[in-house]
């Protein structure tokens, strides 16, 4: 990260130490005060600091047919110390342990595991070696980690790596999904961020949402019979709209570009077409090909409909939100 996201965060500190950032030791069955996280108190000794990196992360609902974005989820942490005089103190891994936990929220609802449980949330690891190209345990993300209950369960509060750079605690690719235990929809989903001293002990946690959701598709336009399904033959009648709009996508793309995508599923878009969200080694590039979110904004920015209005609109309430994907 750079150094104007560190300064802003590594800013705030003073403000949050002398209010409301802190909190008490305390177990992590607790639960949250709010459904945004708690609001403990700021006499506590230590004070953590803790959020997801970009809000709200994006996933495919299926990964069958092709996919765009996996489980994937980012926070940062930082701890403080009450130091000599009351300034804090920014502690690092020589002191600190630093370890994010499911928690419920204050409706309930609770988000442990995304493979290695009772429900399937999820059919991501059943492709995930063929659309990426490297073997994942069971609940394994794509950078290897784990969510709390996951594989096998119950494995506990996972630890996050210290960033020396940034200076803070990073879990970076946990791969929680947009469905809590009880199988109920749930976007966001809270995590419990503790700081252990070097005896194990908790002496600090921060409650922080951890966002994710499934709403990128592209059923309104790409099932059979919908406006973008009417520029060809041959469409898909699979049960599941996803899949059927899916399969449709694929088919267009073979139909204008001659390409063979459907006979090739799953198929991994940023394979061709370059996605930032997903070039983990910062690698740039695979091919000369337009980057993944320019293709498809240049490609469906000049549809219209049937009466040659705009098939799209970029207005606050325009249906650009409907699908959009970055």
């Amino acid at each position: 990260m750079n150094f104007c996201r560190r300064i802003a965060m590594t800013g705030l500190l003073l403000l949050i130490f002398a209010g409301c950032g802190g909190s008490s030791s305390s177990s992590s069955s607790d639960t949250a005060q709010g459904a945004g996280g708690d609001t403990p108190q700021g006499t506590a000794a230590t004070v953590v600091l803790a959020a997801n990196d970009l809000g709200m992360h994006c996933m495919d609902r299926e990964f069958s047919v092709f996919s765009i974005l996996p489980p994937f989820n980012v926070i940062h942490a930082q701890v403080l110390n009450r130091g000599t005089g009351g300034l804090p103190e920014l502690l690092d891994d020589t002191t600190i342990d630093v370890r994010y936990d499911a928690v419920n929220d204050a409706a309930g609802s609770i988000n442990t595991y995304s493979a290695s449980g009772p429900l399937a949330k999820t059919d991501f690891w059943d492709w995930a070696g063929q659309l990426f190209g490297t073997s994942l345990s069971n609940g394994q993300g794509l950078t290897g980690l784990y969510m709390p209950g996951d594989d096998p369960l119950d494995r506990g509060p996972q630890p996050m790596g210290f960033d020396a750079v940034d200076q803070w605690f990073s879990a970076e690719g946990i791969p929680i999904t947009p469905v809590d235990d009880n199988g109920q929809a749930n976007p966001f989903g809270l995590m419990r961020i503790g700081a252990f001293d070097t005896g194990g002990q908790q002496v600090g946690h921060l409650d922080v949402v951890v966002p994710v959701a499934t709403e990128t598709d592209c059923q309104a336009c790409h099932k059979t019979g919908g406006i973008a399904a009417a520029q060809g033959a041959g469409w898909s009648n699979a049960a599941d709209l996803e899949v059927q709009s899916k399969i449709n996508i694929l088919r267009l793309h073979d139909q204008e570009e001659q390409t063979s995508l459907e006979a090739s599923q799953p198929v991994l878009c940023a394979q061709c077409h370059y996605s930032p969200a997903l070039d983990l080694a910062g690698t740039g590039p695979p091919t000369a090909l337009p980057s993944f979110s320019k293709v498809v904004h240049a490609y469906h920015a000049g549809l219209q409909n049937g009466q040659g209005q705009p098939v799209f609109t970029a207005t606050v309430d325009g249906n650009c939100y409907q699908c959009q994907i970055g």
